[in-house]
């Protein structure tokens, strides 16, 4: 039997493993909040029904009407409760005193069991909210400006650019949304329309990745131009498209290293302030007008 629809077994077996935690922590803040409960649980539900689908697809080996339709009536649904839960975990306040599900939220020094003053807890509740907007704020995404870490580089924009897409490309099948340029090539709506707008976020990003090393943001450029020149090479002559192929694997090498897996420039440089110095004595974020 093959793995499902998106991903092989192993990244099922990865994904798997990370919906607990994610659920856990998911629960725990609607619980600051206090409410939406109840939307949480039917939206793990529908998404449920939705990979129920694929297992069914998956098994039958072929597309099926009544499951594409029943793929749609699940799938908008789900998507409405996934954004609007998404905006209440990362915008609502929590609230500042007791409620049913615990005491209201504690200082990084007081979590020996004293409690809140009301000051303190919206005052602990504005940071929260604060690191949530900071997490995807227009700066980030659109700005060109700044520095960005590591950690931004690979939390904030890789891991959603990838997975994303999945149940996109999946709902596009089951809705008859792809389109079939040639016998190995096709586009689903939902998927190529995320990748399209998400093409400025993505170079905006690069670019304060590639500035907290100390790079222009111009130089994101040069692996995909040299690949694309590769490309456009292999069907006039091979031997030409080797000879830029290799530096166009060099250059893209070293453009993931760069950017996924050294540490920027300590302290200011001519782009910025260092990111991870721009941080308060518990890790937050600044407020989202100063995150870049």
């Amino acid at each position: 039997m093959e793995a499902l629809p998106g991903y092989g077994w192993f990244g099922w077996d990865l994904y798997i493993l990370a919906i607990w935690p994610w659920v856990g922590i998911t629960l725990k803040r609607l619980h600051d909040i206090g409410k939406f409960i109840k939307a949480f649980w039917w939206m793990l539900g529908l998404m449920f029904a939705m990979y129920l689908l694929m297992g069914i697809e998956a098994f039958l080996g072929h597309q099926n009407e009544a499951l594409s339709i029943l793929a749609v009536v699940i799938g908008l649904p789900f998507v409405v409760l996934a954004i609007w839960l998404m905006i209440a975990v990362c915008f609502f306040k929590g609230e500042p005193d007791h409620n049913r599900y615990g005491p209201a939220l504690r200082t990084a020094h007081d979590r020996g069991g004293a409690e809140l003053s009301l000051e303190d807890a919206k005052t602990a509740n504005t940071k929260i909210v604060q690191k949530a907007r900071a997490f995807w704020n227009t700066d980030f995404l659109l700005s060109f400006d700044g520095r960005v870490t590591r950690y931004d580089f690979w939390v904030r924009y890789m891991l959603p650019v990838f997975a994303i897409p999945f149940p996109l490309e999946y709902v596009d099948k089951l809705a008859g949304w792809m389109y079939v340029l040639d016998e190995d090539f096709e586009l689903g709506l939902l998927s190529t329309t995320f990748s399209i707008v998400f093409i400025w976020p993505g170079a905006a990003i690069t670019a304060k990745r590639l500035h907290d090393r100390k790079y222009s943001g111009w130089w994101q450029v040069l692996p995909f131009a040299l690949m694309i020149i590769a490309a456009f090479l292999a069907f006039v002559s091979p031997v030409l498209c080797m000879i830029v192929a290799v530096p166009a694997a060099i250059s893209f090498i070293w453009f993931i290293v760069e950017t996924g897996f050294l540490r920027g420039t300590r302290g200011e440089n001519e782009y910025g302030a260092d990111p991870l110095e721009n941080r308060d004595e518990i890790g937050n974020l600044p407020p989202p007008s100063d995150a870049v």
